[in-house]
């Protein structure tokens, strides 16, 4: 009845403030490493709301468990969206075990993050950038043994394309072109060129547009210089300095200008950060 329901609705509440608590004190380093064992088993259990695989793969992403990486690509693997309705618990399921695997940073992630990137349909857009982001640090781990087919940076880019989020649309920038980065001279010029031809309308004062900007310099390979720095480093002051003031909105754009500053951190000065 009604008040079983609701007993329900409170388990799955407890457990995801538990989730958030406990991957809280882990990348603080205050939880034993020890607690990733009791947890692995539960990733191989589904659940209808999945709320427990999705505190626990939080929390083993912020333990950077290793161990667990086998059962996290098992999810990818094995967990597909099929609707809209489909994706009640799914969604933030997959961008959830997406991001741990992302934390964790193991290039065995690389082909079953690929495919999620690569995944139909708008109902998989939040476990795509989730997806995107874990595969950049995935790639920056593997160094240049990373492969990085052409496949995943034409769906970041219909991703792009096809974006109607400021925050999505600038997290998918900066994915590629972190990506692109990665890639050898002549790929990596083709890689950037594709993301240039993109005819976008985005809010030129937006993140989004400071994000795009970025990505092309990223893709580059090379620090930006000249009018091009200077340009970038007076958006990225002024967004260090005056985030506005709806703190939701706020706290998304500082997410993105830090994310740039981690790629080009000459275009950082030290005061604005405090």
């Amino acid at each position: 009845g009604h008040d079983r329901d609701e007993l329900r609705a409170r388990s799955r509440d407890l457990t995801t403030y538990a989730g958030e608590l406990l991957a809280s004190r882990a990348r603080g380093g205050a939880l034993d490493p020890r607690a990733a064992a009791a947890l692995r088993p539960v990733l191989d259990v589904a659940h209808k709301y999945e709320n427990r695989r999705i505190a626990v793969a939080s929390v083993l992403g912020a333990l950077r468990d290793r161990e667990s990486v086998p059962a996290l690509i098992r999810i990818l693997e094995v967990t597909r969206i099929a609707s809209a309705l489909d994706a009640v618990g799914k969604e933030e399921l997959l961008a959830a075990t997406a991001a741990a695997l992302g934390a964790i940073g193991d290039p065995a992630a690389v082909p079953a993050l690929s495919k999620l990137i690569g995944a139909p349909g708008r109902y998989n857009d939040e476990p795509r950038a989730a997806a995107a982001v874990a595969l950049v640090a995935c790639v920056d781990a593997a160094g240049k043994a990373a492969a990085i087919d052409d496949g995943v940076l034409e769906a970041i880019a219909r991703a792009i394309d096809q974006a109607d989020d400021d925050e999505y649309a600038a997290e998918m920038h900066l994915a590629y072109g972190a990506l692109a980065r990665a890639l050898p001279g002549e790929r990596r010029a083709a890689a950037r060129q594709r993301l240039l031809e993109l005819e976008l309308e985005l809010d030129p004062g937006g993140v989004a547009m400071l994000a795009r900007r970025a990505a092309l310099v990223i893709a580059t390979g090379e620090a930006p210089e000249g009018d091009t720095a200077a340009s970038l480093r007076a958006r990225v002051h002024a967004a260090l300095r005056d985030p506005g003031y709806d703190h939701d909105a706020a706290i998304r754009s500082l997410r993105i200008v830090l994310a740039i500053a981690a790629r080009l951190p000459r275009l950082v000065d030290a005061a604005d950060l405090v």
